[in-house]
């Protein structure tokens, strides 16, 4: 699973907007499968290649991702960004059990696969 959060954007060309709203969107929200995080990078990018008026073919605009766990949209060829947001990877889900309020684990979130429920004793 793939939570995201700590969106942040600078002033930007109106261009830019699409993209940016995009990113807000998601913020604070999150993807089951990791697979959506591959489409959702693709997606910002055919946004900014409709809005940006050659910009992202020229290098100008861009999209970068890292595996720290942050996306940007970059601006002035890789010099500054008009926008990130941080995600995590999500591994397992867990929970206690109300009736004797025990530890265990609901779900399993593997990055290869969809997520599969466990419902695994941890205590």
């Amino acid at each position: 699973m793939i939570v995201f959060h700590d969106f942040f954007y600078k002033s930007h060309p109106h261009y830019l907007d699409r993209a940016i709203g995009m990113m807000e969107f998601v913020n604070n929200c999150g993807f089951i499968d990791h697979g959506d995080l591959k489409v959702f990078i693709k997606k910002l990018k055919q946004v900014l290649k409709e809005d940006g008026g050659g910009r992202y073919e020229r290098g100008d605009i861009g999209v970068s991702h890292n595996t720290n766990g942050q996306i940007l949209i970059e601006v002035k060829r890789q010099m500054d960004y008009a926008a990130r947001i941080c995600y995590i990877k999500l591994e397992k889900g867990l929970s206690y059990r109300l009736h004797n309020e025990k530890l265990f684990q609901f779900y399993e979130f593997p990055s290869d696969d969809r997520p599969r429920l466990t419902n695994k004793d941890l205590e």
